[in-house]
């Protein structure tokens, strides 16, 4: 660019000026920054072009003397002119070192250059350093990786993927600490999976025992691995039916048909799947002889008669329909048919032997019993005693309903009937049915007819000597028979028949007091003291407790007193007075009784 010369400058200015360089007065007024030779300014200072800059400066002093913004760029223009001085200066100077400044740059690059590759080449080994620590850690975490997998490998039994994996691991870094535990355990389990092979080979062959010998070495080698456990089981299992099976046949040529049944039983529970013929006929058959030896028991409990009704049925399910062991089959149906015969007569007596029997239990056994006579209508017997039940159910029926003439007449024909069965049972409810009835008449003054339904009553306490009490308080009854109907004497001599009965001075002993009372009871009577003499034995009616002994009886609601009383050495009178009862002969609530009795 060709720089501009003042007049010319001063030309190219459109601004009227007078010959000092200042604006016209009609243009005074406009300000820096409006004038556009302060855009000029700024142009060429902007590009560095100091000469015209400096012109047009020197132009806008003379315009603006003393403004402050150029007076800022007139020192910004002197002092780039100074730089531009000292850098000719410089130059000058230059061409005057030149030659030493080159030899000293020379030393200095070649000393540069030394550091330099000594830096680079400490910087390298660090490096390398560095890079080295990187691969050892990758590999240390690549190995424990690959050792987790190795160990669950060989964890679950699996060798070969194992050994494959260790090999890898040898490969990244044989000295690896793991690696001599990791390969022996590898090669242990391959000799385990070695033997197992073999194992398994021997019991294809049949050879149990060797193959049982090695399930049961590798499990003790390490237990849990594979199915070992199973195999053994199923080994032991094949054993224990062999031994099984040879119980069973041996039980069978003894005839131990129980034994036959648990051995072969239990053979066929461990293997479902044997199908031997002579082992099924010998169960069928020994099936047969149990149910028939328990069929002929009439005493057999209903716990074994159930057991029979189960052998029937596994016999049965042995059976095929028709067949080689049809005859089997009719065999086993007509045992069947006795079998729930004498499973319903099993059902009534057990019932008929409750002590707490109530009259819908009663109802129950006569129904079983129906149920086997018509299982069997021949056998006279089961008639007779199905006959007795009916006569038994309608008398208990009376009985706990106290009505005592019809319970009296059917007990007494069940003694009358050439069956035994329920005749003990009569005679316990006879002996409560005359007693309840020699009450009932002492109760409305029908002393004649008292006194026979008693006596009726001591006869059957007579023949239970067991029972003390019966005989006692039977006696005790006829005694108040003959007071209330005015004869003391007699009655004296039945009081004192009763207490001598039951060894009354030997009793009281330990009651002086109370033997005071009986012994002048007796001495009064004896003496025609007939008032004395009762007001006495009065006295040892009210204290008679003190010679029985209590024990304590559950009870259930409904359930009838006769058989609690009887089992027990007692009668229903002595226990509704020792609990405080009215007199009943059935329970009206369930809970636990006081049963005196004199002890014999």
């Amino acid at each position: 660019m060709t720089p501009f010369s003042q007049d010319e400058f001063d030309q190219s200015n459109t601004k009227p000026v007078d010959e000092t360089g200042e604006l016209s007065p009609a243009d005074s007024h406009v300000s820096l920054t409006d004038d556009p030779d302060y855009t000029k300014l700024n142009e060429h200072f902007q590009r560095g072009e100091k000469d015209l800059a400096m012109m047009v400066l020197n132009t806008l002093e003379k315009r603006y003397p003393d403004h402050p913004e150029l007076l800022k760029i007139k020192d910004e223009l002197q002092l780039k002119s100074s730089v531009r001085d000292l850098t000719t200066k410089i130059e000058k100077g230059e061409k005057r070192e030149h030659r030493r400044e080159f030899l000293n740059l020379a030393i200095f690059a070649v000393v540069g250059t030394i550091v330099v590759m000594i830096v680079f080449y400490l910087t390298s080994q660090f490096l390398v350093r560095g890079t080295l620590e990187d691969q050892v850690d990758q590999n240390a975490q690549q190995l424990n990786a690959l050792q987790s997998q190795v160990e669950q490998l060989l964890d679950r039994g699996r060798p070969q993927p194992a050994v494959e994996i260790i090999e890898t691991m040898r490969g990244i870094n044989p000295d690896w600490d793991a690696l001599p535990e990791l390969t022996a355990r590898a090669e242990t389990l391959l000799g385990l999976e070695e033997d197992y092979d073999r194992a398994i080979a021997l019991a294809a062959e049949g050879n149990n025992s060797e193959a049982l010998a090695l399930f049961q070495s590798i499990e003790e080698t390490q237990p849990g691995l594979w199915d070992v456990r199973s195999q053994i089981a199923a080994m032991e299992a094949k054993g224990q039916v062999s031994t099984f099976l040879e119980q069973g046949s041996a039980a069978f040529q003894a005839g131990d048909w129980a034994g036959v049944i648990s051995a072969y039983e239990s053979a066929l529970e461990l293997d479902p799947s044997i199908d031997d013929p002579r082992v099924k006929e010998q169960l069928i058959q020994a099936y047969i002889n149990q149910i028939s030896t328990v069929a002929g028991d009439p005493n057999a409990s209903l716990e074994v008669i159930e057991g029979a009704e189960a052998n029937y049925r596994r016999a049965v399910a042995l059976i095929p329909q028709g067949g080689d062991f049809s005859a089997q089959r009719g065999q086993l149906d007509d045992l069947n048919d006795q079998i729930k015969e004498l499973k319903f007569i099993r059902m009534a007596r057990d019932i008929f032997a409750d002590p707490l029997q109530t009259v819908n239990m009663v109802n129950s056994a006569v129904s079983y019993l129906r149920q086997a006579a018509n299982l069997n209508p021949r056998n006279a017997g089961l008639q007779a005693d199905l006959q007795n039940a009916q006569l038994y159910r309608d008398g208990f029926q009376s009985f706990t309903a106290m009505n005592w003439d019809p319970a009296i007449q059917n007990f007494n024909q069940i003694l009358s009937s050439e069956s035994g069965f329920l005749q003990d049972h009569a005679r316990v409810l006879l002996y409560e049915s005359y007693y309840g009835l020699g009450r009932q008449y002492t109760s409305t003054g029908q002393y004649g007819d008292a006194l026979i339904a008693l006596e009726s009553a001591e006869t059957f306490a007579t023949t239970n000597s067991s029972n003390l009490m019966k005989l006692f308080q039977v006696r005790l009854l006829i005694g108040d028979v003959y007071w209330q109907s005015g004869d003391p004497d007699a009655a004296f001599s039945v009081y004192q028949n009763a207490f001598e009965n039951i060894e009354i001075n030997r009793r009281l002993e330990g009651f002086p007091e109370i033997q005071r009372n009986y012994v002048e009871a007796i001495n009064f009577a004896q003496n025609q003291l007939f008032d004395n003499a009762y007001e006495n034995i009065q006295t040892v009616f009210s204290n008679i407790d003190a010679l029985y002994t209590y024990s304590e009886v559950t009870v259930t609601n409904g359930a009838s007193l006769v058989f609690v009383a009887n089992n027990n050495n007692s009668t229903i009178n002595a226990i509704n007075q020792a609990n405080g009862l009215p007199y009943d002969v059935v329970v009206s609530f369930g809970g636990t009784l006081q049963v005196p009795k004199i002890e014999n």
